[in-house]
């Protein structure tokens, strides 16, 4: 018999507080440093963090990232690390394209990357990474250049997210020095040969950016990489070109523990994600 209507109502009602409560209890610290965080919005601008891979900088209007790295936690510290194993632990350069305030670099570094080079679409994030390195004595092994990176040299314009600041991407206008990988490497005295991983978080431009990486791709650089086909859209086939007869690496993460399973292009091809967001982060090395 089912239960009376009152007591379906008693189980709604329920449930939820059951579940916040099983929370609080399981990650007391982690809910107390998030309304830290939260509380420090509109008392000070930045704030200064000290996290495992250093100190970091963050806007504290930032709920996303610089909440992340105020509460110790980011899937991607997992996410690299899985990649830096499965890469031999490589001692090379690493690349951060769609730097965003340096913190993925400082991870490098912290993992033992001998140097991290970002490039940065957005002014603020890129005045906030540079302050971090400053702050953790890194001006002579990371370094981080305003600008937007693409398949040919132009100029380009911003569109930003007001709630994500890990979420601004490429647009019409001329505000911005757009740039090939591989010239901009160049230019500060980065051979081929010498990057240990490109790793690429640009919003859906991926495939954009490989197009100005030949030189990359021909040494047989890896580069970890999201694959989201919502924000690809006309993009992915052309992506899905480029990576072709590589071997593919599904790196996921849950409750901050990181898995990697080996994937093809037709994995891709056929990865619909229900949520428009919906990514997978990619390891693509050479066969």
């Amino acid at each position: 018999m089912p239960p009376a209507r009152s007591e379906q109502k008693i189980r709604f009602r329920l449930d939820p507080y059951v579940k916040w409560a099983i929370g609080w209890r399981g990650d007391r610290k982690g809910w107390l440093r998030q309304a830290q965080w939260r509380s420090l919005n509109g008392k000070i601008r930045y704030a200064v963090i000290s996290t495992p891979w250093g100190y970091v900088v963050a806007d504290t209007n930032d709920q996303i990232i610089g909440q992340a790295a105020y509460n110790w936690k980011s899937s991607e510290i997992e996410t690299i690390k899985t990649a830096y194993r499965l890469l031999g632990q490589p001692q090379g350069v690493f690349v951060d394209v769609g730097a965003n305030i340096g913190t993925t670099s400082l991870m490098a570094l912290y993992l033992g990357f001998s140097r991290a080079c970002g490039f940065e679409l957005d002014a603020t994030n890129y005045r906030v990474a540079r302050a971090s390195y400053i702050l953790n004595s890194l001006e002579g092994r990371a370094s981080i250049t305003h600008c937007a990176v693409g398949a040919a040299e132009g100029r380009v314009g911003e569109l930003q997210s007001k709630t994500n600041i890990g979420d601004h991407r490429v647009a019409p206008g001329q505000q911005l020095r757009l740039a090939r990988l591989d010239d901009l490497l160049r230019e500060i005295g980065i051979a081929p040969q010498d990057v240990a991983l490109v790793w690429m978080d640009v919003q859906g431009f991926e495939a954009q950016v490989l197009k100005g990486a030949k030189e990359q791709l021909r040494a047989g650089t890896p580069w970890v990489m999201e694959f989201c086909p919502p924000m690809l859209g006309a993009d992915r086939e052309a992506l899905l070109d480029m990576i072709k007869g590589r071997k593919i690496t599904r790196l996921s993460t849950e409750d901050n523990k990181a898995d990697a399973t080996v994937i093809t292009v037709e994995d891709l091809r056929q990865f619909a994600p229900s949520d428009p967001q919906g990514w997978w982060d990619i390891l693509v090395e050479s066969c």
